[in-house]
């Protein structure tokens, strides 16, 4: 999978001079800590494996807009600490796991619209303190856990439009300062 995934994106690397290997048998540990950008944009991907992101310890921006990705493994996202941009809109994601987004502090741009979601754990944003946009419109999402966006105090943006809420709980938006 990670050799196919290696094979379709369009990649762009923070290493002046070092240009991705064409053939994916040369990919070596250097080429993947170099790596800022990796754009998997529309390129049909049904899975995802826990260690398809081993590696891309400098990535700072991941396109995985208009697949067909149902899940995510829990520790997907793990060893992407410098992340600043992750973007999963107009996928077929149902769920997601609590610990998903966890370790990726530096997050400051997450999309989530235009998937199946129907439900978010309470505690799925914890740790997300640095993030400004959130998007979350066109999904499923009948209400959210009262809790869910407690610490994110750097919240600029909120996109929930084109869910069917039916109700939402009275401090869900407590501890927004924006």
């Amino acid at each position: 999978m990670r050799d196919e995934i290696l094979d379709q994106a369009n990649i762009e690397s923070g290493r002046l001079g070092m240009t991705p290997p064409t053939d994916c048998a040369k990919v070596t540990e250097e080429h993947l800590a170099a790596v800022i950008v990796l754009d998997l944009q529309f390129k049909k991907i049904t899975a995802l494996r826990h260690s398809d992101f081993d590696g891309l310890i400098s990535l700072r921006r991941l396109f995985l807009t208009g697949n067909s990705v149902t899940n995510l493994p829990e520790e997907i996202f793990h060893g992407l600490s410098n992340l600043n941009a992750l973007v999963l809109s107009d996928n077929s994601l149902n769920a997601v796991s609590e610990g998903v987004f966890e370790g990726m502090g530096n997050l400051t741009y997450l999309a989530l619209q235009d998937n199946s979601l129907i439900a978010l754990p309470e505690e799925i944003f914890r740790g997300l303190g640095d993030l400004e946009r959130l998007d979350m419109s066109g999904n499923s999402l009948s209400t959210l856990p009262e809790g869910i966006l407690q610490g994110l105090s750097k919240l600029v943006s909120l996109d929930l439009w084109g869910n069917p809420f039916r109700e939402l709980p009275e401090g869900v938006f407590q501890g927004l300062d924006s």
